[in-house]
């Protein structure tokens, strides 16, 4: 056998008296390595199949002897009837025909109230075995004094055409203005421009300027300034407080608003052209 010293770290074989495994440095302690086998040249003998080994049969152990009488079969029990069963009451299906199960016959009168309106409701049902037949259909009388409507020849009447909604401008002394394009309100507005619309508006106290409002429209929306009037303007609105009018300064006016001018007032709502 042939010392060697193993590495306790990778496991390499160290030459005999070296203190380091040459592969990773470590110190190896000394143990016997057995020389490898050589293996035996010859002939190779045949395949060995596999090992069978012979197992004795185990007889086996005989059935114990009964001894002595058998047991009575019991036929009867003093105080029990004994009877055998009862037939299945299950119908048996007969191979030609199918299983059916009888069922029973309904009225079809209608209820009460509804004899006048309609006829009975009747529904087809496959006649079976032993049920009684259903009665006839009969046709309810309405149907003989039911005619079907004719529309009279002619032509259709046409449709109303639809209404243009436009803003309209509801003056104090009972005006009613349609807000098509611009315009000035006042005592007496000058009338220079044919394509300006006028509206002189009737105030007794003179309380409103010559020329007091103008107003014109943007995007189908009305607006409304103040041209520097003696007494001012102010813009009501429901629920908020009035808010005055700065000179030369346009507001949008909705439906529903309106522009107070000195003792007058001039209201926006919806209306026809």
């Amino acid at each position: 056998m042939t010392e060697m010293v193993m590495c306790q770290r990778c496991g390499q074989p160290v030459a005999t008296g070296a203190p380091y495994c040459p592969r990773c440095g470590q110190p190896v302690l000394r143990r016997s390595v057995p020389p490898p086998l050589t293996p035996v040249s010859g002939p190779a003998g045949p395949p060995m199949g596999p090992v069978v080994v012979a197992t004795p049969p185990v007889p086996a152990a005989p059935a114990p002897a009964v001894s002595g009488p058998r047991p009575a079969l019991i036929t009867s029990v003093p105080g029990v009837s004994l009877r055998p069963p009862a037939p299945s009451t299950v119908p048996t299906r007969s191979a030609n025909r199918p299983m059916i199960a009888a069922v029973p016959s309904q009225s079809s009168s209608p209820p009460p109230g509804l004899a006048s309106q309609a006829g009975p409701i009747i529904a087809a049902v496959p006649s079976l075995p032993g049920a009684n037949p259903s009665p006839p259909l009969v046709p309810s009388p309405d149907v003989d004094q039911t005619r079907l409507s004719v529309r009279p020849d002619g032509p259709a009447a046409p449709l109303p055409e639809p209404v243009a909604q436009v803003l309209v401008l509801v003056i104090s002394d009972g005006q009613r203005v349609p807000a098509t394009g611009p315009g000035l309100i006042g005592r007496n507005p000058p009338r220079r421009d044919p394509a300006v619309t006028v509206i002189a508006v009737n105030d007794p106290s003179q309380s409103i300027s010559k020329t007091h409002l103008e107003y014109g429209l943007a995007d189908g929306r009305l607006w409304v300034k103040d041209r520097g009037s003696t007494n001012g303007s102010r813009w009501l609105r429901p629920g908020q407080p009035p808010v005055p009018l700065a000179p030369g300064e346009a507001v949008f006016v909705s439906p529903g608003e309106t522009i107070e001018f000195g003792q007058c007032q001039c209201q926006v709502e919806w209306g026809s052209a």
